[in-house]
């Protein structure tokens, strides 16, 4: 399989914000909409063209339930909140001019089961969604998720860009066939209760940026819901890149301070991206060996243009 070269946009930059968000106990959906609402207020105030949000921000409402509940009675609840969680970002996406990658929610659908996907505003209305494709243990366990099986690309006013939830992120495979497939950037919403994790997430989210020449925007929260089954949360949201002549010494176009509600912004130079994906130091995405070894899907990947 051959690199797709970029005709999706002629854009130069554009101009990301990825937020950092605190769990607390909170008394009802209202306060996760002000504190949702916030972080569209600052991306705005930073002219970003893009917002990122954590995974699983909405489980911040498991703490307003009865503390006799199973975490499945939980989350089938909070899937029962979409209608709020797609008015809210549909409202702030339009109010704001921002594309908002909304982190995820939890959706049954009409096989009656639940997935973990995340959703994808334009200030035009539109909502596009991508599921999480591989679930882990403890979602199994605990939540029962079940893994999508549909990877989409999209192509925006500003290049094509994927969506990888957390896990996601740590197979290499998906993400090298998004590059291949003219994916510039990747946004990675993500939810980590310990350090461990995070940084799972983060080296992998780095490695995926240095070894397709692509730009990986990761997501998280911190704090603490008082919950036995959510007892942490650790983050420290970052925007990535790949390591060449162009891009930042130490591969980091920004990151947040750590463990604290913020938001980290930066400017990604899409035209040297372009350039170093064909004329770069090394050349990964073109010197694979074809004849040594093959990567492919199984179900073709879906691309869709968004205004």
């Amino acid at each position: 399989m051959q690199l797709e070269k970029n005709t999706a946009s002629t854009n130069k930059s554009v101009r990301i914000c990825a937020s950092q968000y605190l769990m607390k106990p909170i008394r009802d959906w209202d306060e996760i909409e002000k504190q949702v609402a916030y972080f569209g207020v600052l991306a705005e105030k930073y002219q970003s063209d893009f917002l990122l949000l954590p995974e699983y921000y909405g489980i911040q409402l498991f703490s307003a339930m009865p503390e006799d509940w199973s975490d499945k009675k939980r989350l089938k609840a909070l899937s029962e909140k979409q209608d709020l969680y797609l008015r809210l970002l549909k409202t702030l996406s339009k109010k704001h001019n921002l594309y908002i990658v909304g982190g995820s929610h939890p959706v049954q659908k009409e096989d009656g089961k639940i997935y973990n996907v995340a959703h994808f505003f334009t200030p035009s209305g539109n909502v596009y969604t991508q599921d999480k494709l591989h679930i882990t243990p403890t979602e199994q366990q605990t939540w029962d998720y079940q893994a999508g099986n549909q990877v989409k690309l999209f192509d925006t006013p500003f290049g094509r860009i994927g969506i990888q939830i957390c896990y996601d992120i740590e197979f290499p495979e998906i993400a090298r066939l998004m590059a291949l497939n003219g994916v510039e950037i990747i946004f990675i919403p993500f939810y980590t209760a310990d350090l461990f994790g995070y940084q799972r997430v983060r080296f992998s989210a780095q490695s995926r940026a240095i070894e397709n020449y692509l730009y990986s925007v990761i997501s998280g929260s911190t704090g603490n819901l008082g919950a036995p089954s959510n007892p942490m949360c650790s983050s420290q949201s970052a925007i990535l890149t790949p390591s060449d002549v162009g891009f930042p010494r130490q591969c980091v176009a920004a990151e947040a301070e750590p463990n604290m509600q913020t938001v980290v912004v930066a400017d990604l130079n899409l035209a040297i991206l372009r350039d170093l994906r064909l004329n770069g130091t090394v050349q990964p995405l073109i010197d694979r060996r074809e004849d040594l070894y093959s990567l492919e899907l199984s179900k073709a990947m879906e691309i869709i243009e968004i205004d």
